[in-house]
């Protein structure tokens, strides 16, 4: 197969222009944006007003029990024979429950506060802690990246 003249001199003159000034390169188009910027949605009709104030009076309410308990603990060392103890417990998985709605931490901490010895750890805090950060993920502001 023989070649165009044309298409012989420009093989030979891009195998030689290795030493001549090369043409500048062609604009490239930029380079697409790997993570979108954070977007911060808030649903309104979801979202409960009061919710962040139960939530407030649930861990200081939680915080005050798990308190008394170690401040007064001749008073609730006996635990299940302790009717202080039990009276106290019962109220507040009540009022957590009534705060807070159904939480499965709720169940553990209340059949831990009927061991002895055990109302030294505060159970009530830590259980309205993790009931409440499982409600605020569900109900927080909604992330998306757009």
């Amino acid at each position: 197969m023989a070649q165009d003249p044309e298409e012989n001199s420009s093989q030979q003159q891009s195998l030689a222009g290795s030493s001549s000034p090369q043409a500048p390169p062609a604009i490239v188009n930029p380079v697409p944006q790997l993570v979108p910027p954070l977007v911060v949605e808030t649903h309104n009709e979801t979202y409960n007003p009061n919710l962040r104030r139960r939530h407030r009076f649930a861990l200081i309410s939680a915080v005050l029990i798990d308190c008394i308990q170690i401040g007064l603990f001749p008073l609730f060392a006996p635990g299940l024979l302790s009717v202080a103890d039990d009276l106290l417990d019962s109220v507040a998985f009540l009022l957590f429950w009534r705060l807070i709605g159904w939480h499965w931490a709720l169940v553990p901490a209340c059949l831990f506060e009927l061991l002895p010895f055990v109302d030294v750890a505060p159970t009530w805090t830590l259980a309205v802690c993790i009931a409440i950060r499982g409600q605020k993920k569900a109900q927080g502001p909604v992330v998306t990246r757009s």
